[in-house]
């Protein structure tokens, strides 16, 4: 997952989720503008990835380039929240999650909470609370 700013409610951002069917794998972007930039970068072949989302269920169109790869996503207009929920219900089941998926906003808070925790290396806990804005104790 690709977040920088947790701090903020997903209503706040412009996520994009991304769903890839291959190995049923989600990924999640804090903005549009960072996942067009990930799959310029990243060469995303068009059959990988089959899903992209908004929060609200906008679907988004690939636009393809050299080599077919996804060069940008372009809003659709359409909405489908009955999909994107349905895919993340699948996924926070299989994973486990706190959320069962049905609200797309808490998806997005518990995939970026479980990313944090998850990261490696690990700094100590004052360090982690310092470097983010709590400060130092004492």
């Amino acid at each position: 997952m690709h977040t920088s700013n947790v701090s903020q409610s997903p209503s706040d951002r412009d996520v994009v989720i991304r769903h890839a069917s291959i190995d049923g794998s989600i990924d999640v972007f804090e903005d549009f503008e960072e996942v067009n930039g990930c799959l310029m970068v990243s060469g995303v072949v068009e059959d990988a990835w089959t899903s992209f989302y908004r929060l609200d269920g906008e679907k988004l169109a690939p636009i393809l380039g050299q080599y077919d790869w996804v060069e940008r996503l372009i809003p659709t207009g359409s909405r489908d929240l009955r999909s994107l929920v349905q895919l993340l219900t699948e996924y926070a089941r299989t994973h486990q999650f706190e959320t069962d998926g049905s609200d797309p906003s808490a998806f997005v808070d518990e995939m970026a909470r479980r990313n944090h925790e998850s990261r490696w290396p690990q700094w100590p806990r004052w360090l982690d609370r310092w470097m983010h804005g709590d400060g130092p104790d004492g």
